[in-house]
């Protein structure tokens, strides 16, 4: 990098041609800040390519159009400047311009845009050379370069910042349309945006997909036609669908049996038809020819349903994006779901017991016990909540084991309130589960016992049968 400092004359500096800076807005208190203090940092220059030998050596701005613009305003006689030798070129003058700028952000996107634009324009330059020489990525120059390909509309929402980048780089993928975007211009900043973004963007893909499935059939011999209602009576074809025949077909069968195709314009893909005359013998019942009403409501409800399933997809959408980072309110109503749905859950004595409350208290005092608890601490308290009738059990020995029909209704309570919550039980409560234990032990001896002797009883009667058949 060849530099030199110079003070020159305000004539001999002049505003480059093609500053990517439009507008070096209001200079005044920087024009008397000069005036007091003078410019306390010089400007960038280089040479000016377009003079002629006659006339005095002149620069053109690099860095500083708003210091010289104060300058000239507080009547300054000459400017400290650095002076950029090695910037010889137009192309390396846009780029210098470009790096000092988007490092302090004075330019905005479009100025950047169309700054980058201004230099790929020159022969050999490329995005990635452009990119190097920047010490920006590729897809930084290229998203930047699209925007100048946008309508007027756009590039005046994003100058007064009313559409983000991203929004713009959305309308820049309907360049090719203008009647999409058009529609995405009426409807930006509006509800209807993402739904009306989604619409055009599965028209895209159906067009791009109808292009392959026609040069695809056409391949296969396939005749393609258009679009053929034929649920019109006065139609000569009949579609392929309302044939068993045909359900397994595939696209080489159709074009062997010589069926004619057309491609649904709402997925590309390709609807089979058939003369009538040439319909199979065995098929389902032909349809009693459409009234006007009838056939208009058809088509409204297609409509409709084409619509419906777009917006379906917009919604889930949205309600994925809101369950991934939900809202401040979204997470508020949860709380508040959350605290009615444990306090319906909690019964006496649990309840009154936990947060000190009369016994009996109606579930509005409950849930003003519990209105403060965190999202953790009602998820905590869930856990007991739905084990209220349990935790009440244990308040005899008859809940520390199983019942006399061999039911242990309490075993998940107890294991959860010892592992999950980490509670230690006490002698008293481990002295209730051996209780437990060799009570339900010696029923069980008791009843092997009474089995047995049950056993022993039949044997004995079973003897002295034997014994009175020998008499």
């Amino acid at each position: 990098m060849s530099t030199n400092f110079k003070e020159l004359r305000v004539d001999q500096v002049l505003v480059h041609p093609k500053n990517v800076r439009k507008d070096v807005g209001i200079v005044t208190d920087l024009a008397n800040s000069i005036s007091a203090q003078g410019i306390m940092q010089p400007l960038v220059v280089a040479p000016d390519l377009s003079q002629w030998d006659d006339k005095p050596f002149r620069y053109i701005i690099i860095a500083g159009h708003r210091r010289y613009a104060a300058a000239q305003l507080a009547n300054l006689d000459l400017l400290p400047c650095v002076i950029r030798a090695d910037l010889n070129t137009e192309p390396k003058q846009i780029e210098a311009m470009l790096v000092e700028n988007t490092q302090r952000a004075d330019l905005t996107l479009m100025e950047e845009a169309y700054g980058l634009q201004s230099v790929l324009s020159y022969p050999g330059y490329t995005v990635k050379q452009l990119a190097k020489n920047l010490g920006r990525s590729q897809r930084l120059v290229k998203d930047r370069v699209k925007l100048t390909t946008l309508p007027q509309g756009a590039i005046d929402k994003i100058e007064k910042h009313q559409m983000t980048l991203e929004d713009a780089l959305i309308l820049a993928e309907f360049n090719d349309d203008a009647e999409a975007t058009a529609e995405l211009l009426e409807n930006h900043g509006s509800y209807n945006w993402p739904y009306v973004l989604e619409r055009l963007r599965r028209q895209v893909a159906a067009r791009a997909a109808s292009v392959a499935t026609t040069a695809r059939l056409e391949a296969l011999g396939a005749e393609v036609t258009e679009p053929v209602d034929t649920y019109d009576a006065a139609s000569e074809f009949v579609s392929a669908r309302r044939f068993k025949d045909f359900e397994d077909w595939t696209e080489e069968q159709h074009v062997t049996a010589g069926h004619t195709a057309y491609v649904s314009s709402g997925d590309g893909k390709p609807v089979w038809i058939l003369p009538k005359d040439q319909a199979p013998v065995v098929a389902e019942a032909a349809p009693q020819p459409e009234t006007p009403d009838e056939q208009a409501d058809r088509l409204r409800c297609e409509a409709l349903d084409a619509g419906l399933a777009v917006a379906a997809h917009v919604r889930r959408q949205f309600l994925k994006e809101a369950i991934l980072k939900p809202s401040a309110s979204l997470l508020e109503h949860i709380r508040q779901e959350r605290i009615a749905t444990v306090a319906g859950r909690l019964t006496d004595p649990l309840a009154s017991q936990l947060f000190d409350l009369p016994e009996g208290s109606a579930k509005g005092v409950i849930r003003e016990a519990i209105k403060d608890f965190s999202t953790h601490q009602l998820d905590a308290l869930d856990l007991i909540a739905g084990r209220s009738y349990e935790e009440r059990e244990l308040e005899s020995v008859d809940g520390w084991g199983p019942t006399h029909w061999g039911q242990d209704y309490c075993a998940r309570h107890r294991a959860q309130v010892e592992t999950v919550f980490g509670y230690t039980y006490s002698d008293i409560e481990q002295e209730a589960m051996i209780y437990i234990d060799e009570k339900r032990a010696a029923e069980v001896e008791a009843k092997a016992a009474r089995l047995a002797a049950a056993e022993a009883d039949r044997a004995n009667e079973d003897e002295d049968e034997d014994g009175s058949d020998d008499d």
